[in-house]
């Protein structure tokens, strides 16, 4: 009988030790995870960026293509470009960084080159 409390009070204990650690550890490994995504998706917003920082200038320069060509073809070469590294990212936001890659590009750079002078 004593040996049936015995494994009792240990396996009460280890089940007790388990349960704690479950609910210490647990939200510490969900708080490093998020981290890790959030991780992973600020470093592919930024590769966006330079890409589109990149493509901006040369499609801007190809007169024979209208401004929404010009501009689906940057999203293209962009989205083309984050597929060959493994990066998925939807089609808003890589327009986004497009759209924002051109504005600064328009008139920080003061380069809006396509239109006829």
């Amino acid at each position: 009988m004593s040996n049936n409390v015995n494994e009792f009070n240990w396996f009460a204990l280890f089940t007790v030790i388990v349960v704690l650690a479950y609910y210490v550890l647990h939200p510490l490994v969900q708080t490093k995870l998020k981290s890790m995504r959030n991780t992973h998706l600020e470093q592919a917003l930024r590769l966006t960026d330079q890409l589109a920082t990149i493509i901006v200038p040369e499609v801007a320069v190809m007169s024979s293509l209208g401004s929404v060509d010009r501009k689906n073809e940057a999203i293209r070469f962009v989205t083309s470009k984050l597929n060959d590294h493994g990066i998925k990212l939807s089609q808003p936001i890589v327009s986004a960084a497009v759209e924002n890659a051109y504005q600064l590009y328009k008139h920080v750079v003061d380069g809006d080159q396509h239109l006829d002078l």
